[in-house]
């Protein structure tokens, strides 16, 4: 059996799920200015906000999040190849691709991505902290380990426990204020830690920062990087499915050539769905956050109570399977 071929849909953001932005250019071999070697290939460095807008719109219907109506014609969050990945669109008049198009991801993929290019770093780190103790480690190091314990994490909660010092010798710079004991601590492992690399330094040198290559085919197997910019790019890619209006057929760059429409247009293009948001788009967007808790996450659910409500008007609407 053919293997299906993926189409973009309108994405769920997911309650309480964190996304952040994932900048490709900047873990790969590119200098070419305001560019990204995944999106040119995609969709090239320009791609027109008219033409982008008017094929969002009619492929995908209105968006299901807000943005910034000041700064944002509009934007939408669609679903890639890559469960742990969503293309967010916001066509900007200026008509650049990478301000326009960006690529969301959790925290956790960015922490692994960013490893995978400082792993000779961290291998170094390690056998820095492996001299170190052959060197003889400060006699207050025990005291530091457990006054981080016992006293730092009550500071931050979020901060794991450490049975190494390696774990927690990575301060920037010292912290709370002078005269105090966490500054006192904080000031002297700081001090430590700067002429520990130092000294290791004249050991062995620092190794750079892994920068991916621009093309992303050339990406090691084992890079989680890779697997992700693939599926970003069979994303913009779909951008070129047509969907019709009459007997014409449009893209996100135009009038698709082809003339034929492989995808239906969004239901909502046609209705009147804007008649109650345009009129007070403040309440109409608390209206529609009710209508997913009455419906438990079931937009014609919570509509179907409410019209049956609205028709026995005796009746009690409960948010209820």
């Amino acid at each position: 059996m053919a293997k299906r071929k993926f189409h973009l849909k309108l994405a769920d953001l997911g309650k309480g799920k964190h996304w952040t932005g994932i900048d490709f250019r900047s873990y790969m071999v590119w200098n070419e200015g305001l560019s990204d070697p995944i999106i040119r290939e995609g969709c090239g460095d320009n791609i027109d906000y008219g033409p982008l807008f008017a094929y969002l719109f009619r492929r995908f219907g209105y968006p299901l999040y807000g943005w910034d109506d000041y700064k944002q014609l509009c934007t939408y969050y669609l679903t890639t190849p890559h469960p742990d990945m969503l293309l967010n669109i916001t066509p900007y008049v200026g008509n650049t691709s990478v301000i326009a198009i960006r690529f969301m991801v959790p925290l956790a993929v960015m922490m692994q991505v960013e490893d995978y290019a400082r792993r000779d770093r961290s291998a170094w780190d390690q056998r820095m902290y492996a001299w170190a103790e052959q060197q003889g480690l400060p006699d207050w190091m025990p005291e530091w380990v457990a006054f981080y314990n016992n006293e730092c994490r009550q500071l931050w909660p979020a901060a794991p426990a450490s049975e190494s010092w390696r774990d927690i010798m990575s301060f920037p710079f010292p912290n709370g204020e002078p005269g105090t004991p966490l500054h006192d601590m904080t000031s002297r492992v700081v001090q430590y830690g700067k002429q520990l690399r130092e000294d290791y330094e004249k050991v062995e040198a620092w190794p750079p920062y892994y920068d991916r290559p621009a093309d992303w085919r050339a990406m090691n197997d084992d890079d989680p990087l890779k697997p992700f910019a693939e599926a970003a790019l069979v994303a913009l890619q779909d951008l070129r499915t047509p969907v019709g209006v009459r007997d014409q057929s449009i893209d996100a760059f135009g009038t698709a050539d082809d003339g034929v429409a492989d995808v239906s247009a969004a239901p909502s293009a046609g209705y009147p769905c804007g008649a109650l948001g345009n009129a007070a788009p403040k309440e109409f967007a608390e209206l529609h956050g009710l209508v997913v808790e009455l419906g438990k996450g079931n937009v014609k659910r919570g509509i179907k109570k409410i019209m049956v409500a609205m028709k026995a008007p005796d009746a009690k609407v409960e948010a209820t399977a």
